[in-house]
C-alpha cells in the first residue's frame, strides 16, 4: 500500500441528525424529495415523500447513518432526499481529499464497533465521540478510486450469494403452501386439530429465579437453548453458546429439548418455529422458547415447524389469540388452542424429505456466502489497518 496520512474522522465530515417531516400522499417534482428511513440504507425503494423548508436533506455522496434504536450505525449512501429524524448525514468536508465510496466501506466495518458502543436505556444512541474519533489510513485519490472499484466487485458478490440464500428460504415456503399448506390438494377434507391434541408435552423454559444470568457459563455439561436458535426459521447454533452444570440440571430437566422437538419463540420475535436437530447434545430451553414434543404417529415435526413458520391461518390465530397481552408474546395457552388442517402422513414425509433437500444445499450455498464475505472482510480490513509505528 503506498504511503498514507492517518486522520480522524472528524476531519473529514460534519454530521447533521435527521429531523421528522409531514408525508405527503403525492410526490411532485421540484418540490418533494423521498422521507429516507432505515429500509432505505438497505436498498428498499423510499414510499413516503414530503417538502419541509427546515428538513434535512441529503445528496447521493453524503454517508448516512442509523443514529437511534438497535441498528444504531449501520450506514447508507447513494440517496437523496430528507433524512428522517432516526438517522444522520455525514457531509464530506472536502471532497477532493476523501472519496465518498471509500469512507463508505471503511464506515460499514465499523458497524459491529459502533452498535457496541451506543448509549441508552430504552433507545440506543450512537455515541457521537466514538464515532468522531474513528481513525483510518487516507491514502492518494488514485489509490482510493482504484480499492472503491475492487471492494465494489467484491461486495457485489457477496450481495448475489446473500440474495441466492434469500431465495431459497422463499423456495421453503413456497413448498409449504402447495405440498402440506391451503394451496395443496384436499386440504379443506383434511382433519382438524388443535396443537394441544399433536403434541405430547408442551413447555417454556425455567422462570424467574429457576434460572439466572449468573448461572449460565461459556463452557459445560449441558447446552442452553435460546430464541438465537429458532429465529431464523430453522435451528441453527450459536455463535454464544450457554451451558449450565449438571448438578443445576437435575432441577430443571424437566425442560430438557429433544431430537425433533419443535421449539417455537415465544418472546421478542414470537411464532418462529425451528426443530431439534437429532446431533443435539444434552440441553434445556431457556423461557423464551415453547418446546413441543409430538404425538410422531400423527404429525412430523418439520410440517409443525412450517406451519407456525409459514401457513397465513396459523398465523392469524397466534395474533388473534394473543390480542389483550401485555406485551408482545405468546403463552403456551394460546399455543395449545391453535387449529391446523392435518395432511395425510405420507403427504407430511414427502414435504418432510423436501425440505431438507433445500436445507443441504441452502448449507452449501451458506459456506459459499461465508467465502465471499471472508474475502472482502480480508479486502476491507487490509486496507483500513492503521500502520503501526
Amino acid at each position: 500500500m503506498p504511503p498514507v496520512t492517518i486522520v480522524h474522522l472528524s476531519e473529514l465530515v460534519k454530521i447533521k441528525k435527521g429531523k421528522k417531516v409531514t408525508t405527503m400522499t403525492e410526490s411532485s417534482e421540484g418540490t418533494v424529495y423521498p422521507i429516507l428511513k432505515i429500509d432505505n440504507l438497505r436498498g428498499e425503494v423510499p414510499k413516503e415523500f414530503g417538502y419541509d423548508e427546515k428538513g434535512v436533506l441529503c445528496s447521493p455522496h453524503d454517508i448516512l447513518i442509523v443514529w437511534d434504536g438497535t441498528n444504531a450505525g449501520q450506514i447508507g449512501t447513494n440517496l437523496q432526499g430528507y433524512v428522517g429524524s432516526t438517522i444522520a448525514k455525514m457531509e464530506i468536508k472536502n471532497p477532493k481529499k476523501i472519496h465518498y465510496m471509500y469512507l463508505y466501506h471503511f464506515l460499514k466495518l465499523k458497524f459491529g464497533y459502533l452498535n457496541q458502543h451506543a448509549e441508552g436505556v430504552a433507545i440506543k444512541h450512537l455515541n457521537r465521540s466514538k464515532l468522531l474519533n474513528l481513525v483510518l489510513p487516507l491514502p492518494s485519490w488514485e489509490f482510493q478510486v482504484k480499492f472503491v472499484k475492487i471492494l465494489e466487485k467484491s461486495s457485489a458478490v457477496v450481495k448475489k450469494e446473500k440474495n441466492k440464500l434469500d431465495l431459497v428460504g422463499q423456495l421453503v415456503q413456497a413448498v409449504f403452501q402447495e405440498v402440506v399448506g391451503p394451496l395443496a390438494d384436499g386440504y379443506e377434507k383434511w382433519p382438524k386439530f388443535s396443537i394441544d391434541k399433536l403434541a405430547s408435552n408442551i413447555r417454556s423454559g425455567p422462570f424467574g429465579s429457576q434460572l439466572l444470568h449468573s448461572e449460565f457459563t461459556e463452557t459445560g455439561d449441558v447446552l442452553v437453548l435460546g430464541i438465537e436458535n429458532a429465529v431464523k426459521k430453522q435451528f441453527v447454533w450459536s455463535k454464544n453458546e450457554r451451558y449450565i452444570t449438571k448438578e443445576k440440571y437435575k432441577k430443571l430437566n424437566r425442560y430438557t429439548a429433544y431430537p425433533e422437538d419443535v421449539l417455537v419463540t415465544i418472546m421478542g420475535t414470537v411464532g418462529r418455529a425451528a426443530v431439534v436437530p437429532n446431533n443435539i447434545p444434552l440441553a434445556i430451553t431457556t423461557k423464551h422458547l415453547a418446546t413441543l414434543t409430538l404425538k410422531k404417529d400423527l404429525v412430523h415435526c418439520d410440517f409443525i415447524a412450517g406451519a407456525f413458520n409459514y401457513h397465513s391461518e396459523v398465523i392469524r390465530q397466534m395474533n388473534q389469540l394473543n390480542r389483550g397481552a401485555i406485551m408482545k408474546g405468546l403463552s403456551i395457552g394460546t399455543i395449545r388452542q391453535i387449529q391446523i388442517h392435518i395432511p395425510p402422513m405420507k403427504v407430511q414425509l414427502g414435504f418432510s424429505r423436501i425440505v431438507r433437500q433445500i436445507r443441504d444445499i441452502e448449507k452449501k450455498m451458506q459456506n459459499k456466502f461465508q467465502v465471499t464475505e471472508t474475502l472482502y472482510n480480508t479486502l476491507a480490513h487490509n486496507v483500513y489497518k492503521v500502520p503501526t509505528k
